[in-house]
């Protein structure tokens, strides 16, 4: 029987999604037992507020955005999400480019035909139109002959105008409610963004169909631990915009301009005053995109430099938006907390998350339900 869901955002859907899911019935899985909802629908009002801050389920926020930037720019390379997040590459069957990336398969897989141009195209002739389509599963890439470690879990992504805003409706063969799902919230309502920007119309729903939505065995302790929580409610929201929606050239030099200097950050090519002059730039950056970079400059830092007073330093330059607060919630886990209580470095982080958080969220009680978020103080586990 399908279940249904209709939310304002995704923290509204998924802290209840998770915990209605540790009851579903058992179903067996190549990769063990699993308690599933089949299908599940979900209807998201509100897809510009796309990520997932539910206490007990972190998003690895670096990995969350270079996904948008390699789907958007076209890329299957290993190379670029390998850096944010290192087991993506046990998916890659040569360690060098996936089988089914997702941008790729939308952009460049099809013999060459572009699906995100060719969606835009048909919106542009027939706004009301019901042929925007693109998919991202291929029979002779994702047969069951195919040795593959990666076959495409989302198939089908459909756009549709109605009532004066863009809607998607993503469907999706099987998807992993800890592991997957609040990545795909964050892949396909940032395309929905940009293909609404692009067009100047209104962002509409997220309709989101799973034929297999599941919980695997070996994430139910951490499914016990998700509650609510919305962090966009304290810091407000970040929207995808482009410089100059409405013409395609301009549009894709400006993605492949960002992947190029997300490049250049990454391989440590881009520093010093090009980069700071480059993250200031209001004309050439519109503020989503430099956000964005921003996040990977400090990433770099933290990362591949372990530097750990510059990373906070570009961490604290982020504006209003959920970027510092995750971001830096990323770093408190990966290392910061672990390290001895009289290390210098622990000062210095909670030193830029206080003010920070003054000087964006002001109001001294939602600081504090802030700071509790990112160190996780008030998780407690669901029975």
């Amino acid at each position: 029987m399908i279940r249904t869901y209709d939310a304002g955002t995704v923290n509204d859907v998924y802290p209840r999604l998770v915990q209605d899911l540790r009851g579903a019935p058992v179903v067996n899985s190549r990769n063990g037992y699993t308690r599933e909802f089949h299908p599940c629908y979900l209807d998201i009002v509100d897809p510009v507020n796309c990520y997932v801050t539910s206490y007990g389920r972190m998003i690895n926020l670096p990995f969350a955005l270079i996904e948008v930037l390699w789907i958007l720019s076209g890329d299957n390379s290993v190379e670029r999400p390998h850096f944010y997040n290192s087991n993506i590459k046990n998916y890659s069957d040569n360690g060098i480019t996936f089988n089914a990336a997702y941008g790729y398969r939308m952009r460049k897989h099809f013999s060459g035909v572009d699906q995100l141009h060719d969606v835009i195209e048909k919106l542009e002739a027939d706004l009301s139109g019901r042929q925007a389509v693109l998919t991202t599963f291929d029979p002779m890439f994702d047969r069951a002959s195919k040795d593959t470690k990666d076959r495409a879990c989302n198939v089908i992504s459909m756009f549709l105008y109605r009532d004066g805003a863009l809607d998607l409706s993503q469907v999706i063969r099987s998807n992993d409610v800890s592991w997957g799902l609040p990545y795909n919230f964050i892949q396909w309502c940032s395309l929905l963004q940009f293909i609404a920007d692009y067009l100047k119309v209104p962002v509409g729903h997220y309709y989101h169909l799973a034929n297999s939505l599941h919980l695997y065995d070996i994430h139910e302790e951490e499914a016990a631990t998700v509650q609510p929580f919305n962090l966009m409610d304290f810091v407000g929201q970040i929207e995808i915009e482009l410089p100059n929606p409405g013409n395609w050239i301009d549009t894709d030099d400006f993605i492949n301009m960002v992947a190029q200097y997300e490049g250049g950050i990454r391989k440590g090519q881009l520093h010093g005053t090009a980069l700071d002059n480059l993250l200031n730039d209001t004309k050439q950056l519109p503020y989503y995109w430099r956000e964005m970079l921003k996040v990977f400059v400090s990433y770099r830092y933290w990362k591949q430099d372990k530097q750990e007073s510059e990373a906070f330093k570009y961490a604290a330059s982020l504006e209003d938006g959920p970027f510092f607060p995750m971001l830096m919630k990323n770093y408190w886990h990966w290392r910061i907390k672990k390290l001895d209580s009289d290390d210098r470095r622990i000062g210095m982080f909670m030193d830029t998350i206080q003010t920070w958080l003054m000087n964006i969220v002001g109001s001294p009680g939602q600081v504090e339900e802030v700071r509790k978020w990112i160190y996780e103080e008030s998780k407690v586990v669901a029975k």
